[in-house]
């Protein structure tokens, strides 16, 4: 994973311009493989994104991955560019 990008002193964020991506996790995998708590979860992501007039910039996914264990791999959060995180 990237290290997020320090900023220097004084440094202000840009709000008029705002990107913003979603990361849904699921950490178990359904056994009828159903999605339908990441897909709420990215509807909710999705509204909140519009309702605040932001830019999205990506929704990324990792179902089935814990996010208690330091060992597992999440592919999607690795895919996040450290530009948008």
């Amino acid at each position: 994973m990237t290290p997020l990008t320090k900023r220097g002193h004084g440094w202000t964020p840009n709000l008029d311009h705002v990107r913003a991506v979603s990361y849904i996790r699921q950490s178990k995998r359904r056994e009828d493989d159903s999605a339908s708590s990441p897909e709420a979860q990215r509807t909710k992501c999705e509204a909140l994104i519009t309702a605040k007039g932001w830019d999205s910039a990506g929704h990324f996914a990792d179902v089935g991955k814990s996010g208690w264990d330091p060992k597992v791999v999440r592919p999607e959060f690795e895919e996040i560019p450290s530009s948008r995180r």
